[in-house]
């Protein structure tokens, strides 16, 4: 599930004019009629969250610009004007409230729009994700996208593309690795190794690390390095995906600490001529998860990383692909077409005895408005 900004700015960020004006915006050429990808985005939206003044902006449209459900974010609006009844509705209170309500609801995705509604989220932390085009105008003055939020936040830039030769568009994830748990763990742990120590003081063991380099090449040349850092008795890795020989960019992405990596292969598995590398890594543990990162060449220019989505951000028909499943799952391509292949378990099965058939996930490749997409297909089973 995400909160999700999709929004224009000018190139010294402001989204309007002071008085709300985006005449600026109307004014690019666009010959192919083109959205820019906002139809495929808006796909994967369960609903529209939006600030009373981008309401009233869109109520002034000759038609209603959207399919999904619209929620206006006030403390002073009563009622929706008569001719967007049953499109949009009232919600005010705090925004984490908010949002969960909403969730609860079943609107898991939500697409934030409006100046002040995106600098209240900012504020909450609530912004999993930014897609941002930037406008090559510089405005001058106006309303900012970004405000005084008196913290600092952390992206990732997922993908950058260029649109009809002039707009710039990136898509940032925020980075958000369960940060107040690693907080109070630290000091958990920062109070009870002063305890130890001062039971057993000893000289500290130096920890022991095993790295593992894996270099694959593809046909057309491009080199992919795979670096895995393992301390040794750890259940985790630090893994960095390098690039080498690519037209444009060559970068280093760091996957952070995962699970250690059981297997990398390449594949072209959207069939466009140039082959994405793929890592698979495997849980400790009973369960046995097996999980799958990807990275596509963008043309042997550059490279961008795929994105997978979790369970819970797919929709009802393909999250039901899933149930039953408790791990023991493994990935591997078969006639161009990548699989996930796990057994399935009834409510009653202990974790060691399923007794359920076996279940085959296949995976499409898609190229969605921020960047390829590995989303799962189709189903089917196989005997145990």
């Amino acid at each position: 599930m995400a909160n999700v900004v999709y929004i224009a700015t000018s190139i010294d960020g402001y989204i309007a004019r002071k008085d709300g004006n985006i005449d600026w915006l109307m004014e690019i050429p666009n010959p192919e009629n083109s959205d820019y990808g906002f139809s495929s985005f808006i796909d994967r939206m369960d609903g529209i969250l939006m600030g009373r003044n981008t309401f009233e902006v869109v109520c002034s449209f000759d038609e209603w610009p959207y399919t999904k459900p619209v929620f206006v974010l006030s403390n002073t609006l009563r009622e929706i004007p008569e001719k967007s009844r049953g499109k949009a509705e009232v919600v005010s209170g705090n925004l984490p409230e908010i949002v969960d309500s909403l969730k609860l609801k079943g609107f898991h995705n939500l697409y934030i729009d409006g100046g002040k509604t995106i600098q209240g989220f900012l504020q909450e932390d609530l912004i999993d994700e930014l897609v941002i085009t930037r406008i090559p105008v510089i405005l001058g003055s106006g309303i900012p996208l970004f405000a005084d939020t008196g913290m600092e936040l952390k992206l990732d830039l997922v993908s950058t593309e260029i649109l009809n030769k002039d707009l710039v568009k990136s898509t940032y994830r925020r980075k958000k690795l369960l940060k107040h748990m690693k907080v109070i763990t630290l000091a958990i742990l920062i109070s009870l190794s002063g305890v130890l120590y001062q039971c057993n003081p000893q000289k500290p063991r130096e920890e022991k690390s095993l790295e593992i380099t894996d270099q694959l090449q593809t046909q057309s040349g491009k080199i992919f390095i795979v670096r895995s850092d393992k301390s040794l008795g750890a259940s985790i890795s630090k893994v960095t995906v390098e690039t080498r020989a690519f037209d444009v960019v060559n970068d280093t992405y760091d996957l952070g600490d995962i699970d250690p990596v059981e297997n990398i292969f390449l594949s072209d598995l959207d069939g466009d001529g140039y082959e994405e590398l793929y890592l698979t890594t495997r849980s400790a543990g009973s369960g046995s998860y097996s999980n799958i990162y990807g990275f596509a060449s963008n043309r042997d220019k550059s490279v961008s990383q795929i994105y997978v989505p979790e369970i819970s951000e797919l929709g009802a028909e393909h999250a039901s692909f899933f149930f039953g499943y408790r791990g023991h799952n493994s990935f591997s391509v078969e006639d161009g077409i990548l699989i996930n292949e796990f057994p399935v378990y009834a409510p009653t099965d202990t974790n060691a005895e399923p007794t359920q058939n076996r279940r085959i996930i296949y995976y499409l490749l898609e190229h969605g408005e921020a960047g390829r997409i590995l989303r799962p297909f189709g189903q089917d089973s196989a005997t145990k």
